[in-house]
C-alpha cells in the first residue's frame, strides 16, 4: 500500500492533518480504491479496505462488529425457535 511514515514528536495539528489528508488521497486514488467499504454493522460507520481474496468482507473488524452481528443473529434465531416450539406445543 502506501509508504510507512514514522511518528514525528512535536508535530503540530496542521502537520498531522496534512499527513492524514495525504494518506486519504493516496488511498482514494490508489490501487485499492475500489475495495473501500463501509462496515455492515447497523451502528458502525467506519470505512475499511477489503483486502480479502474474494472481496466480500462485511465488517470493519470481526472481533468487534462481526462478532456482535453474529451474536445478535444467533439470539434472534434462538428466540424465534423458542417461540415457535411454544406455539407448536399449544396447538397440540
Amino acid at each position: 500500500m502506501g509508504a510507512v511514515r514514522a511518528w514525528a514528536p512535536g508535530a503540530t495539528g496542521t502537520q498531522l492533518l496534512s499527513t492524514v489528508a495525504r494518506d486519504a488521497i493516496d488511498l482514494f486514488t490508489g490501487p485499492y480504491a475500489h475495495r473501500i467499504r463501509e462496515c455492515g454493522s447497523h451502528d458502525c460507520y467506519l470505512l475499511f479496505v477489503d483486502t480479502s481474496r474474494p472481496g466480500r468482507r462485511r465488517w470493519c473488524a470481526m472481533e468487534r462488529c462481526g462478532n456482535r452481528s453474529k451474536a445478535r443473529a444467533h439470539r434472534a434465531r434462538q428466540s424465534a425457535g423458542a417461540g415457535g416450539s411454544d406455539r407448536a406445543a399449544l396447538a397440540e
